[in-house]
């Protein structure tokens, strides 16, 4: 009789044991998993500095006072200008300047005809923002800067001057902001010859179109 008291006895203990064994086993296989304590504190951690966007940084952009961006370009910034006959430049400005800009560089170009040429400013100081109108072609372009050829062979700004009769061509200024200096050559220098070498320094680039028909 004792004999079964103690077996009996042996036997509860051991089932009460695996039952407390297989409880913490399927506590312990539920960590992690969707609705446990572990992943709640998994999705507190979202939200963190890697989610800040790019959005946040201001772009590098380009604009005119005297025209919108596909904008009509005025006559007096063309070959239709009174005086000079080959107009002025326009005003010019920009914002965003990339970090680590050395200087800037314009080029203006009729990709309608063949990229034709009409100016190419090198060198302009790295902390400035605008080009006054007028600056070229009548020399009075900033200390450092200089000027490329235009398509009429010559030093400085030559205005939009599409064939009479054509459909509007889409004059395209393009600033680059560049990392170093580019050395002004011994003789004027074509624009895209130019250009090419700027493109290999460029940081970023802005742009800005005006249209022009005759």
């Amino acid at each position: 009789m004792k004999k079964m008291i103690l077996f009996v006895l042996v036997l509860g203990l051991t089932a009460i044991y695996l039952s407390f064994s297989c409880s913490k086993n399927d506590d312990d296989d539920n960590a992690g998993q969707p609705g446990s304590d572990d992943d709640i504190s998994a999705d507190d951690d979202s939200g963190s500095d890697d989610d800040a966007s790019d959005d946040d940084i201001a772009g590098f952009s380009l604009s005119s006072s005297s025209f919108s961006d596909n904008g009509w370009i005025p006559a007096k910034y063309t070959c239709d200008a009174e005086n000079p006959a080959n107009g002025i430049s326009p005003p010019l400005s920009w914002s965003g300047t990339p970090e680590g800009t050395a200087a800037f560089a314009l080029f203006l170009t009729d990709p309608d005809a063949n990229d034709t040429p009409h100016w190419g400013l090198v060198d302009i100081p790295a902390d400035a923002t605008d080009l006054e109108q007028g600056i070229s072609p009548n020399g009075n372009i900033m200390t450092g800067a200089w000027e490329t050829l235009n398509y009429l062979n010559e030093v400085g700004y030559a205005g939009p001057c599409p064939p009479k009769g054509d459909s509007p061509h889409h004059y395209t200024f393009v600033l680059y902001a560049i990392d170093e200096l580019i050395d002004k050559p011994e003789h004027p220098a074509k624009l895209h010859d130019i250009e090419s070498i700027v493109i290999l320094h460029s940081l970023n680039q802005a742009e800005l179109i005006g249209l022009y028909k005759r």
